[in-house]
Order: C-alpha cells, then sequence, then structure tokens
C-alpha cells in the first residue's frame, strides 16, 4: 500500500510546478489522503495530518484525485474528490468544510489553555507531545497560560489525563481528546464525553 502510494506521488511530480511534502506547514494549500476504505471514498481516517489541515483550513482530497489527474493526464478538478467527513471517531460530521468558512474568530479565540498533561503525554490517541497540541491551539485562535492570574478575562480550559489536586477552579478540566475533536468537528464539542475526575 505504501509503495503504491509512493508510486502514485512519483508519477504525480510529472505536473509542474507542483511540489510534495510529507509534514503539513505554512506553505500547504491542500492534503492529500487516502478513504477509509473503497466503499466510503468521501471518508478519511481521523489522523494528526488531517486535524492540522482541518486546523489550517485545508482542503482535504481523496488521493484518488491524484489517480484521476495521472491517469487522464491532466490535473483534473478536486473538488469532487473532497473529503467532507472524518471516520467516525468523533462521529460523522462536517467540520472540515466548516473550518473552511471565512469568519472573524478562530474556533479557539478567547479561550486560554493550561497545559497539565506531561510533555511526553500530549494525547495517548493521535499525539506524542505537546508541541503539536499547542501548535494546534494557536492554529485555532487559542491562547495558553502557565499561571491562572494570566488572563483572567478568559475562559480557562485544563488539558490533563488526571487530577491529583484541585487548586483552582476553571471553566472545565478535560482531556486533550476535547481539543482533537472539537478541531475535527470544528466546533466546540460538550466537555461531558472529555472531562476529566478528581483522583484522591
Amino acid at each position: 500500500m505504501l509503495a503504491d502510494l509512493r508510486e502514485t506521488v512519483k508519477s504525480f511530480k510529472m505536473f509542474k510546478p507542483m511540489t510534495y511534502l510529507w509534514q503539513i506547514d505554512e506553505t500547504t494549500t491542500h492534503l492529500i489522503t487516502d478513504s477509509l476504505d473503497e466503499n466510503t471514498p468521501l471518508v478519511c481516517p481521523l489522523t494528526l495530518k488531517v486535524i492540522q489541515a482541518t486546523a489550517r483550513h485545508l482542503p482535504i482530497i481523496s488521493i484518488q484525485w491524484l489517480v484521476a489527474s495521472i491517469t487522464h493526464q491532466i490535473i483534473v478538478p478536486s473538488q469532487i474528490y473532497e473529503i467532507f467527513l472524518g471516520d467516525p471517531t468523533y462521529g460523522y460530521h462536517g467540520g472540515f468544510l466548516r473550518s473552511r468558512i471565512p469568519r472573524s474568530q478562530g474556533l479557539f479565540q478567547g479561550i486560554a489553555f493550561r497545559l497539565e498533561c506531561p510533555e511526553q503525554h500530549g494525547c495517548q490517541a493521535i499525539l506524542a507531545d505537546n508541541r503539536a497540541l499547542r501548535e494546534l491551539i494557536y492554529l485555532c485562535g487559542g491562547t495558553i497560560v502557565d499561571d491562572s492570574n494570566q488572563n483572567q478575562s478568559s475562559t480557562i480550559i485544563v488539558l490533563c489525563n488526571e487530577i491529583k489536586q484541585q487548586g483552582h477552579i476553571y471553566t472545565a478540566y478535560v482531556k486533550p481528546e476535547w481539543l482533537l475533536a472539537s478541531i475535527a468537528q470544528y466546533n466546540l464539542q460538550p466537555f461531558q464525553q472529555f472531562s476529566v475526575h478528581f483522583s484522591s
């Protein structure tokens, strides 16, 4: 499968001036990904790259677009290959499209986050460390605070995997997966499913 993907990408390079990057950054214009399975061609697995593309408001396109362009030896319109739904991890949704609707503020505008999950355990589901978590917060207009007194006017959401003590009362204590679900659906999700409970 990976060999087929590399061969497809190599063939696609015949179209100049297109470039293919293995990471997503400020120069990325589209994310090309595989579908969940052949029965659902416009549904893709929810990966870190998909969440990053959603946070950056990028179109997410099926790899079938590359195949069709190579077959016809022209760049075919990508719109009919655009993926609209992520996998059912967080429910089927229109978050990828919703993220690209012009708006005056980011998804996390006015929200400050405290990161209390260990640096090396950003989120067990997708993130290996907090660097990607921090980038996602900033891309969606949020801020990160280290001190509870830093930003009293904001909603403060604490991302953590476990609460050992309750020193301050914040708006919510949630697992990092809340952030991923909110970005994937591009809509703030209810806290209940992702709440962290105090341990004794």
